[in-house]
């Protein structure tokens, strides 16, 4: 940030302190748009607290919706993100926010999204019944419509949402992709109840979200990346192009990742071998691949 562009940020840090926010908020989005992206952390939260206090809550989140990490630091930062996606109708995206603050933010965090879920029912009835009517009928739609429909639910409340969700784990027209996504949303929201889903084999299973971990904290993935990576560390790109594959198989096998991979080391060398035209002499692992190689088609071929 050069001299003049300090002036500006010091002539928008005295109007915010004086709660003109709509002044503001043009200087502050100039800086922010013309930024190179260093200047994030001292810009964002700026804009954000400038759009919030216009109204201007759509337009705040979309411009930290991806961006959580620079109001992690304080409860005054984690409230004004929170206030974004509130006013912009986020509500799961508010309570997976939640999910990954300190636990000592939880309740006055949580506070504000019952408030705003309770007046989304009072104001919005028809909209958000019409809404959930959308998000449960996903799986009658194409593959890439499917995916549009699901962030459309998660502007749900989360009673809402989870009505759809239990719907769709069972849904067969539903695409894998989402059914894992799902599961995954609900353990990021501390779902501390049983909930049926079918899974890859076309088998319906029982999980409790709340007792599963992140898909990226899985460790029967992350040590087949770690081997697949060791196999290739004189091939990066192909380090890369296997690495895509298993992110997309673990998201096909999750939340039974650990099932299927029992074996990491076994696993990534059945990769390396396959992409090098070489046999798999395990046949578990050989069946397990041909059926998720089909899967990862089938989906490609829907979405193209």
């Amino acid at each position: 940030m050069d001299a003049t562009e300090e002036r500006v940020l010091a002539r928008a840090d005295r109007l915010l302190a004086k709660h003109q926010w709509k002044t503001a908020v043009p200087m502050l989005k100039d800086l922010e748009d013309n930024s190179t992206g260093e200047d994030d952390d001292i810009l964002l939260p700026r804009l954000a607290e400038a759009l919030n206090g216009a109204g201007r809550f759509v337009e705040s989140f979309d411009y930290i919706a991806d961006n959580q990490s620079l109001f992690s630091d304080d409860l005054t930062s984690a409230t004004t993100w929170l206030t974004a996606a509130l006013g912009a109708g986020q509500f799961i995206d508010a309570r997976v926010f939640i999910h990954n603050c300190p636990s000592s933010w939880h309740d006055s965090l949580m506070e504000l999204v019952e408030e705003a879920e309770k007046k989304a029912h009072q104001t919005s009835a028809v909209s958000i019944k019409n809404q959930l009517k959308t998000f449960y009928h996903l799986g009658d739609k194409p593959v890439p419509d499917q995916s549009k429909l699901m962030a459309g639910g998660w502007k749900l409340p989360l009673a809402d949402f989870v009505t759809g969700a239990k719907f769709l784990l069972r849904d067969p027209f539903t695409n894998a992709l989402i059914r894992s996504n799902l599961i995954e949303t609900l353990h990021q929201l501390d779902f501390d109840e049983e909930v049926k889903y079918l899974w890859i084999d076309q088998q319906e299973y029982t999980v409790n979200p709340a007792r599963t971990n992140d898909l990226g904290d899985d460790n029967a993935l992350n040590q087949a990346k770690a081997d697949l990576k060791e196999q290739l560390r004189d091939d990066p790109i192909l380090t890369v192009h296997l690495g895509s594959q298993l992110d997309m198989e673990g998201m096909l096998l999750y939340p039974q990742v650990g099932r299927v991979i029992s074996d990491p080391h076994e696993w990534a060398s059945a990769l390396v071998a396959s992409q090098q035209g070489k046999p798999i002499h395990n046949e578990k692992i050989k069946k397990w691949q041909e059926k998720l190689n089909h899967e990862i088609q089938s989906l490609s071929e829907q979405i193209n």
